[in-house]
């Protein structure tokens, strides 16, 4: 009979996962033996990953349309949805060829973090009880060995730390689990392996003397720590979003047990995380759409045209600066959307629900109020087209209802839209301020209402 217990190590791509999760054999944790071996000027000593595993993952997120590398989150729903019912099956009897009788099974695979309920629902199927080890290491360290090795950004590099922590910790929470840094990892790795031994329930790295020597002594040295950034660095003024600093120094405090990993002081500073991340959320779809973008060809963005409802609109893509340009005002534009827009409300649209005309057309009707440098426009997009329209209907009762005077700057209450869209395909909308759009909803077609 199997053991019903199972560990996952989470943790961004380089972070140390490989290093750490190959100190799982010493407290007698079986790996498996299907490995991805080492590569030269990447993981020379191994990456302790399930190359099953990691296959598995990789096809997920293609099925998903998503990668590795993709700043924009997974949807939750997608994850436990009807279409993935195949994959479950297929990843109940991957994880079911791994378990013994003998060991406990461990695997880790950076993806493993962004597909965490997938996995657990798999978990939860077999019966299986998980226990997590959370790998933290410092985001420029992380950014700066992405840099090197895919040729990725800096400041993508950080925000893709903060996707994949986010998961990990959002994900684990109530869950037996345990916070280990990288660096005090390279530092003490005896004391660490015991903090993980107690954490985790698993037998003292003191039992296997001989398996602490040759992973101590042998396994780990300096060339496993390629980019060494001092914490301070993170401080500096405009190196990154403060959110991400704060972060890093909330995991710091778990990994070095100045909170527990599931407590009080937790429960309390988790909302205040989780709103700041949601700021990012319109900015890094915004970020992988100009990615995406400046890869390809793109049309030119000037055309003006004249839409179906009968007002003026820009067709373009959404690369409205430069990404270069977007990359530096990043860090202080994240959360100026509040700073933008006081409310906002889609009439036409409730629930999910879309509304069409007889005439199959899909009308999108509401209002929106802020303060914004320049006019805010509404901005829609359907078969990977973005059009921004122009406010358009006077709502002098919105104004009044929501700041009981007009807005700062404005010289007449035209806040409220009125635009028709394509009835046939999924749509995104949101609103576009002084170049940058923040997207706020999307949906799917619904059937033609018949009239009648």
């Amino acid at each position: 009979m199997p053991i019903n217990k199972i560990i996952v190590v989470l943790g961004m791509h380089r972070s140390g996962t490989s290093a750490i999760t190959r100190g799982l054999q010493v407290l007698d944790v079986d790996l498996g033996d299907k490995l991805i071996g080492g590569i030269a000027g990447n993981n020379e000593k191994g990456f302790w990953e399930d190359a099953e595993v990691n296959d598995f993952n990789n096809a997920l997120l293609v099925k998903l349309g998503s990668a590795w590398d993709r700043l924009n989150a997974i949807d939750e729903l997608a994850l436990m949805g009807p279409k993935l019912l195949p994959e479950r099956d297929q990843a109940k009897e991957l994880l079911r060829s791994k378990l013994r009788s003998d060991s406990i099974f461990a695997f880790k695979d950076p993806r493993t973090a962004v597909l965490l309920p997938f996995w657990q629902s798999v978990f939860d199927a077999l019966g299986l009880t998980a226990s997590y080890l959370i790998v933290v290491r410092n985001p420029m360290e992380v950014a700066e060995s992405l840099s090197r090795r895919d040729g990725i950004s800096l400041l993508k590099g950080m925000l893709l730390w903060v996707k994949y922590s986010v998961a990990a910790v959002r994900g684990t929470q109530g869950a037996q689990r345990v916070f280990v840094s990288y660096a005090a990892m390279m530092h003490n790795p005896r004391l660490q392996l015991k903090r993980i031994s107690q954490a985790l329930y698993l037998p003292s790295p003191e039992a296997n003397p001989q398996g602490l020597f040759e992973y101590t002594e042998e396994f780990l040295g300096p060339e496993l720590r390629h980019n060494v950034s001092a914490v301070d660095a993170l401080l500096a003024p405009g190196q990154i979003p403060p959110f991400v600093s704060n972060f890093y120094h909330f995991l710091l405090q778990l990994t070095g047990d100045k909170i527990p990993p599931n407590g009080e002081e937790v429960e309390r500073a988790w909302p205040t995380i989780e709103g700041h991340y949601a700021d990012f959320v319109p900015l890094l779809n915004q970020f992988d759409q100009l990615e995406h973008n400046e890869r390809a060809a793109q049309p030119d963005e000037s055309q003006t045209q004249i839409s179906s409802s009968g007002g003026e609109f820009q067709e373009r893509q959404p690369q409205f600066r430069t990404l270069r340009s977007f990359i530096d005002h990043l860090g202080s534009v994240y959360s100026d959307f509040t700073k933008y827009i006081y409310r906002w409300n889609l009439e036409s649209i409730q629930e999910g629900s879309r509304l069409q005309t007889d005439e199959g057309r899909m009308v999108v009707s509401g209002w929106v109020v802020g303060n914004a440098p320049t006019a805010v426009h509404i901005a829609t997009r359907q078969d990977g087209v973005t059009r921004c329209y122009p406010l358009n209907v006077e709502r002098p009762d919105v104004v009044q209802a929501v700041l009981n005077e007009r807005p700062s700057g404005s010289k007449n209450p035209i806040c409220g839209f009125r635009h028709v869209l394509k009835s046939d395909t999924a749509f995104d909308i949101g609103f576009e301020v002084d170049g940058w759009i923040f997207w706020l909803y999307s949906g799917e077609p619904a059937p033609r209402i018949q009239s009648g």
